[in-house]
């Protein structure tokens, strides 16, 4: 159902297009934007209200089951500070919650991010466990706040009937069907640097991106699990050189070192167009941390340190409770040639 009024409306439109967008068909996109079962409501989050009105906010308290927060500032050049509005939106559904007049409250399912432990040393394996030490989420405020976020949601548990669920996302490629990947994220646009700086970069660094739409159906078939932390990464991992060679003969473009690339990117910021012309330069920061991570593990396997033995995530809970997840197929030439083409017909790559 959608609400009446001009504002509603081009919303309900806005979202029309990103759905058409993602499933590359518009067909698809209406039969879901038509469904009876589908309420769009304009809210603001991070105020106490959501935003609504009264009757409407009575109405979702009094009918949720299960809530999904899967919205959050994605941002890797902002301070902690700058998230208080998206730490803000995690109490306020957290106290929508705790109000349900149902015996058994709303389980809180929360989308956060592999980021939150960017910084993890003290063993091989990390497990599907609260954070106990606050520490290695330590990298950027994208990934200090999701992690206070997480600590925010524990306290809820242990302090009110409400359960939750806190899930750690890798990395998510495009959709396995239509090949739909944002073209702001980082992947994308360092295949889009190929065509400004006649090159893309090589890294020693593993391979476990999972496609959004494989992710979006492990969060369900898990939202009844009975633990608190779960990740999600793809459970077949390949090297960024099986993923990148295949970009780079798709652009036509040599690979090379990481390091070389980023020094060259570096040196494309100092031109007066080079913003316009390259829009990884906007992530410039977050590639240089990259760089180090590609670095650090050349370092471990100059050194004799296995693949095996540089820190991973566990994933037994995750595949345990979910079929998506342990069926998923490995990562493919095909899967980034549909990428490629998704990005083509977007006009955000050359033909």
């Amino acid at each position: 159902m959608l609400s009446v009024g001009s504002k509603h409306m081009r919303y309900a439109e806005r979202q029309m297009n990103v759905l058409s967008e993602r499933l590359g068909s518009e067909e698809k996109a209406a039969s879901i934007m038509q469904s009876p079962r589908l309420r769009l409501i304009h809210t603001t989050l991070e105020s106490e209200d959501l935003g609504i009105t009264k009757d409407v906010f009575e109405e979702i308290r009094s009918t949720t089951t299960l809530i999904i927060h899967n919205a959050w500032r994605l941002d890797f050049n902002l301070v902690f500070s700058s998230f208080t509005p998206q730490l803000d939106s995690v109490a306020n559904l957290a106290r929508l919650a705790i109000s349900s007049p149902h015996s058994v409250p709303p389980r809180i399912l929360f989308t956060s991010s592999i980021g939150v432990v960017s910084s993890w040393s003290s063993s091989a394996v990390i497990p599907e466990e609260p954070l106990t030490d606050l520490s290695v989420a330590i990298n950027n405020g994208y990934s200090e706040s999701k992690a206070v976020a997480e600590k925010n949601l524990e306290k809820v548990v242990e302090n009110t009937p409400v359960r939750s669920t806190i899930f750690r996302i890798g990395q998510l490629s495009g959709s396995a069907e239509s090949g739909a990947w944002s073209t702001s994220d980082w992947v994308p646009l360092i295949v889009r640097s190929g065509q400004e700086m006649g090159m893309l970069p090589e890294c020693a660094n593993r391979i476990d991106w999972l496609s959004v739409d494989i992710a979006a159906s492990v969060i369900l078939e898990l939202r009844h699990s009975i633990h608190q932390t779960l990740h999600i990464v793809h459970p077949h991992p390949v090297t960024w050189s099986c993923v990148f060679r295949e970009f780079a003969l798709l652009r036509d473009k040599p690979l090379v070192p990481f390091t070389e690339w980023v020094e060259r990117l570096e040196a494309d910021a100092k031109g007066s167009a080079a913003m316009r012309t390259n829009p990884a330069l906007a992530l410039l920061e977050f590639f240089k941390h990259l760089d180090d991570s590609c670095r650090v593990t050349e370092s471990l396997r100059e050194d004799g340190v296995w693949a095996e033995e540089i820190a991973t995530l566990s994933i037994e809970r995750s595949m345990a409770g979910s079929h998506s997840l342990w069926s998923a197929c490995r990562i493919t030439e095909e899967d980034v040639r549909r990428w490629v083409h998704y990005w083509k017909m977007r006009g955000f790559l050359h033909s």
